[in-house]
């Protein structure tokens, strides 16, 4: 099933490619001079490499979010790149919300414990948020049935009187924005193509191309106009619409986070695919942050959509 996945989504986009190609008469040049034929290829959208058919089991597919927060397989990606953020930006963003649904009550989130002359090392288990009775917290502990079988031998779990118990758990207390921003700006992309990439100079360098060399380092650069809520509360058909006052439209995205049955909504804004540069982003940013604006939200012209 992967692979009927994986060969329609390049098929949805090498046809893209080859559109936006012609539309905006566009050529590639290697290093001898010589013009690339880019029929039948796919450009990832986040490393910028071009695969053929042939090439396509070097591109993983990618869901967005993530497949552990109930993301959709939308879009192909270079495994290089997939393979660093499965270990860095989603880990760190499926932490974040594995600790608000601890603090909900909804899960467990991941412990190490220490039982101090008794244990050497740690014991990997779940730990469980509890009620609060005489102001004093409740918590509840996880093992594997193994470790279980380990504390009964020891008789720890007859008689926890007495016993010193420390635990350290790995978690995020705020949201990954890279990863934020990476969701958003792959969802753009899965609806608008390669348009959303390229005009007739190439590649928008000073406005996606930026956001691509963001989303290439760890953290997004604190100096980088990133402007999200969870507050907007507006249904958009596709999750993209355009969100606009007198003197600039933006896009504005909709990613939602599904964590063991709760949903968590993020709106995020990025360039307008007629943008040439970041400037109307930092504009938003400075109305967003400093002083109250009437904006409008509205659905995305179905020109700029892929079929």
């Amino acid at each position: 099933m992967s692979k009927e996945v994986k060969i329609k989504i390049f098929d949805k986009f090498s046809k893209d490619l080859t559109v936006t190609l012609l539309k905006f008469n566009l050529s590639f040049i290697d290093d001898n001079g010589l013009k690339i034929d880019l029929q039948d290829h796919y450009i990832c959208p986040l490393s910028l490499r071009a695969y053929s058919r042939k090439d396509i089991d070097k591109l993983s597919i990618e869901h967005v979010p993530q497949h552990s927060l109930n993301g959709k397989p939308l879009i192909l990606t270079d495994k290089e790149f997939n393979n660093n953020d499965g270990g860095t930006k989603d880990k760190k963003i499926l932490n974040y919300f594995r600790y608000r649904n601890f603090q909900d009550g909804v899960g467990p989130i991941d412990a190490k414990f220490y039982v101090p002359d008794i244990i050497n090392g740690a014991l990997s288990g779940k730990l469980y948020s509890g009620q609060v009775k005489d102001g004093k917290a409740e918590v509840k502990f996880g093992f594997p049935n193994k470790t279980v079988n380990m504390l009964k031998e020891r008789g720890l779990i007859e008689n926890w009187s007495g016993v010193k118990l420390r635990f350290k758990v790995d978690y995020s207390p705020e949201i990954n924005k890279s990863a934020l921003l990476k969701a958003a700006y792959l969802i753009a992309f899965s609806k608008i193509g390669y348009r959303l990439l390229f005009n007739s100079q190439g590649i928008k360098s000073n406005s996606y191309g930026l956001i691509i060399k963001e989303l290439e380092e760890k953290a997004v650069c604190e100096d980088f106009p990133l402007i999200f809520t969870e507050t907007l509360g507006m249904n958009m058909p596709d999750n993209i619409g355009i969100v606009e006052n007198e003197t600039f439209k933006l896009l504005v995205i909709k990613v939602c986070y599904n964590l063991a049955g709760k949903e968590y909504i993020y709106h995020i804004i990025l360039p307008h695919p007629d943008d040439q540069n970041l400037n109307h982003m930092i504009d938003f940013k400075n109305i967003y942050v400093k002083q109250e604006q009437m904006m409008k939200v509205r659905n995305l012209n179905v020109d700029y959509l892929l079929d």
